[in-house]
């Protein structure tokens, strides 16, 4: 039985995989008896859950060839780039990334990286002789900066996979732009911390659409100090409580524009989903949308296990105000124990900061937000 680790009591979610105080009781008077072995001529009837499933798998990419990241690095980011095959604009509606790999891959994120931008990141492929090119932290090349204003790279989130993430349907009507000429950048993250052979060739799906009601967009919700000051996000050695926490108005934070860029922010939003995300000492995370003094939890995560991260959709979409602020709050346990519990840390006491290798930590909620096409 897959966990559900959303606090109850805030908001509704679809696909909630939690048992009822029914089936909790009746696990825990079959305990009681000594857990005794059924009649295997006579299950009992299952219990259905629903699951985010794709409408239809409309457009499949996959990289040329495998991909083996290098023993030696602990972590490796490579980006593959992928033509977008189809001839019209349309919409992405939902997505599933399926990891060629368990053992070398942490996560997949797909960017969508338009016309304007596409001859630039073709052209990142091929200078060391390997599959792909080397990408920490975005779609980038790594070393590589523009001249100039005319050479930024533009994108936006397309998907994800993590553990314990499945296929995701975006919500009924809503879907993010494609244009013809667009490349779909697949970056894998890789860590070489597993058994056997590593090598990879993981696979991007989607569901399209031709036209929808609602532009929409995922925003990372986090800190950009974090990423450029990875000190600011200091977990101390032996800490097991530090929280870190991040606010901002929908109308005054940096990523919406960058990321989001048909949003009108003059103008509310619709918040359709949250899915929180941190490394191996996670220990809670929280998102919550204040208004006029009022705050309410959108996701409360008390337990956090990054084997088992997930999209939380929310029954009924949130509205956000421009002047609305969102704020996410993590916290970790740094202790000795929980780095021995992790199985990938050292134990000895050392200090964690932001970063985009296992051992190190993150704060961020993926949030996707829509808003009528104008």
């Amino acid at each position: 039985m897959p966990p559900w680790h959303a606090e109850p009591g805030h908001r509704a979610y679809r696909y909630d995989w939690s048992l009822t105080d029914e089936q909790v009781a009746r696990v825990d008077d079959w305990f009681e008896l000594g857990a005794p072995y059924g009649d295997p001529g006579a299950p009992g009837e299952p219990i259905e859950l629903e699951r985010s499933e794709l409408d239809a798998i409309d457009v499949e990419l996959t990289p040329d060839a495998p991909f083996a990241p290098d023993p030696a690095t602990p972590d490796e980011y490579r980006c593959f780039a992928m033509e977008w095959p189809l001839a019209e604009t349309t919409y992405v509606s939902g997505f599933e990334g399926v990891p060629g790999n368990l053992e070398s891959v942490h996560h997949l994120l797909a960017f969508v990286v338009p016309p304007s931008s596409a001859d630039r990141v073709r052209s990142f492929e091929g200078d060391d002789g390997r599959p792909g090119y080397p990408c920490f932290g975005g779609v980038t090349k790594d070393g590589w900066a523009p001249a100039n204003a005319s050479e930024t790279v533009l994108f936006h989130f397309g998907g994800q996979w993590a553990p314990g993430l499945t296929a995701h349907r975006f919500s009924e009507g809503t879907g993010m732009p494609i244009e013809p000429g667009s490349l779909i950048v697949l970056q894998v993250h890789y860590t070489t911390l597993g058994d056997g052979d590593l090598s990879d060739q993981s696979i991007a799906r989607f569901s399209v659409k031709d036209d929808v009601a609602a532009r929409a967009y995922s925003v990372p919700w986090m800190d950009l100090q974090w990423v450029t000051n990875p000190p600011s996000m200091k977990i101390p050695a032996g800490s097991a409580d530090t929280w870190h926490s991040y606010t901002s108005r929908l109308d005054a934070n940096p990523i919406v524009d960058i990321l989001a860029p048909d949003f009108d922010l003059t103008s509310p939003i619709q918040l359709h989903s949250v899915l929180p995300h941190m490394h191996v000492l996670g220990r809670e995370i929280v998102v919550e949308r204040l208004r006029e003094g009022e705050v309410e939890t959108l996701v409360r995560i008390p337990s956090y296990d990054f084997n088992w991260q997930r999209v939380y959709e929310l029954v009924e979409p949130v509205r956000v105000l421009p002047t609305d602020a969102l704020r996410i709050r993590c916290n970790w346990d740094n202790s000795e124990a929980a780095r021995r519990r992790s199985g990938l840390l050292d134990p000895e006491p050392a200090d964690v900061t932001w970063g985009e290798g296992t051992v190190e930590e993150m704060c961020i909620a993926l949030l996707y937000m829509s808003q009528p096409k104008r």
